[in-house]
């Protein structure tokens, strides 16, 4: 792990993005920030939104809902969760989550260790800041 150059400060919207699977990752401490320790990404789930199913292979990962509900589901297990609430998920887990009512939801996702951006990066689409989500998909 390498130690980061300063400790830095992310405004809104500043940070990399990515749109997958309708939802918005943006990047506010990539792996480079934190030498290598953890990333950091804030997320806006609309409507319908939620990755399928998967598995990581290294990271745990944190939920922190700021707005809204996300229900996750792990290993058959669901729990949703309001503002405030978190969940630690980890490694070798399947896994999803899902924004199942009509609003948008934000949380903050806590990746350890880092590295996951690259996932992004080859699987996700970039935008920038003037980014509008699409139409919302309908709950299911």
């Amino acid at each position: 792990m390498s130690t980061p150059a300063s400790v830095g400060h992310a405004s809104p919207r500043i940070g990399q993005s990515f749109v997958m699977v309708n939802d918005l990752y943006t990047f506010r401490a990539t792996s480079a920030e934190t030498g290598g320790s953890y990333v950091l990404i804030d997320s806006i789930i609309p409507p319908g939104g939620g990755p399928p199913p998967h598995i990581h292979t290294r990271e745990t990962e944190v939920f922190v809902v700021i707005e809204g509900q996300i229900t996750c589901t792990e290993q058959g297990n669901s729990r949703t969760l309001g503002p405030g609430e978190t969940i630690t998920l980890l490694p070798h887990k399947p896994h999803a989550f899902r924004n199942t009512t009509d609003k948008p939801a934000r949380m903050l996702i806590i990746c350890l260790p880092a590295a996951i951006e690259r996932m992004f990066a080859e699987a996700g689409t970039p935008v920038d800041a003037s980014y509008v989500a699409p139409a919302a998909r309908p709950p299911t």
